[in-house]
């Protein structure tokens, strides 16, 4: 019985000699042995990715870590995927791409003969309909202080999965905005933008211009007088207005038959 020391590969010639007992009644033989290396396998494979959910229009890396670290051939060309109809896989690289929402595994499996495989699980989700484009519109582009005005967002495209805006103004000492309705109130004399932006991670934003004026200060109270309260026909008389608040933006007055109020 010959046992190889694992030292040692190739040829081995042995010879022997057969004896009966009776003198010259030997016969002799030889006998070549080829000891050759013995393969290690491939005992496990583990299949990992960095993401394990991806949109239907994404590609993803799939790596395999063969073990043991001799084993004589460590090659992972049998990629897989168990659903082609969610992902498909390239069989040589492991680059999976998915195809429509849903689950399928990933697998890869040795092409030692010894038909180890690992797998991954992967989901395919629908791919966000993000927002592209918003457009800021309001009754009125020019208001006074201590108003109010209403501002109103178009977001496209209209089927976008989440189609919510965040308001914000560019100068908040001229006017501010309700974050979540859009309602602007006007603070001081100036110019602002009135913003939305997307909140669906698109950071797409649309912006209209305001400007606020200074409050008009208007007429309150009207008296009128003249020197007298009777003239005789053909005279004249100077009837003057005096016209309240003194500050008011606009004191002028027109004469005329007094307004009769049903």
């Amino acid at each position: 019985m010959f046992t190889s020391s694992g030292d040692y590969t190739g040829d081995v010639t042995f010879g022997y000699t057969i004896n009966d007992g009776n003198d010259g009644n030997d016969a002799s033989a030889t006998v070549t042995v080829t000891i050759s290396e013995t393969e290690v396998p491939v005992m496990d494979i583990t299949v990992s990715s960095v993401r394990t959910s991806i949109p239907d229009d994404a590609t993803e890396q799939f790596n395999a870590n063969v073990l043991p670290g001799n084993a004589d051939n460590r090659a992972v060309t049998a990629w897989s995927s168990s659903n082609a109809t969610v992902a498909t896989v390239n069989a040589t690289t492991g680059l999976v791409t998915a195809v429509s929402e849903g689950n399928t595994n990933i697998v890869a499996t040795a092409t030692d003969g010894s038909n180890v495989s690992g797998s991954a699980a992967l989901q395919v989700t629908a791919s966000q309909i993000l927002v592209t484009s918003i457009t800021v519109s309001s009754g009125r582009a020019s208001i006074q202080e201590n108003e109010t005005e209403q501002f109103i967002a178009n977001v496209l495209p209209g089927n976008a999965d989440n189609r919510a805006v965040t308001w914000s103004s560019s100068n908040a000492t001229v006017a501010t905005v309700n974050a979540t309705t859009g309602l602007v109130t006007a603070v001081s004399e100036g110019n602002t933008n009135i913003v939305a932006t997307a909140t669906d991670g698109s950071n797409v934003s649309g912006s209209a211009a305001l400007q606020v004026t200074a409050s008009q200060i208007l007429v309150t109270s009207i008296t009128v007088s003249s020197g007298r309260a009777s003239i005789q026909e053909n005279e004249t008389e100077q009837f003057i207005a005096n016209v309240l608040p003194g500050n008011a933006d606009n004191r002028a007055v027109t004469y005329g038959p007094p307004v009769m109020r049903l």
